[in-house]
């Protein structure tokens, strides 16, 4: 019997993989698996800019 519906404490850094490897789940903590990851993926944070990075360790702090 196929894992489909799922409830749990989602870390996105920590559980993505294992989650999207589970290809037969259809719901996620109550949603359906598109909403789930669809409000996963707008609450993911940005990459960092190397640029700004580099820019920020220039700069001495008075």
């Amino acid at each position: 019997m196929p894992l489909e519906e799922l409830a749990c404490d989602h870390k996105p850094e920590r559980d993505a993989d294992l989650l999207l490897s589970i290809t037969t789940l259809t719901r996620i903590n109550f949603k359906s698996a598109a909403q789930f990851w669809k409000e996963t993926d707008a609450e993911a944070k940005p990459p960092v800019d190397d640029a700004w990075v580099k820019q920020v360790a220039k700069t001495v702090l008075r």
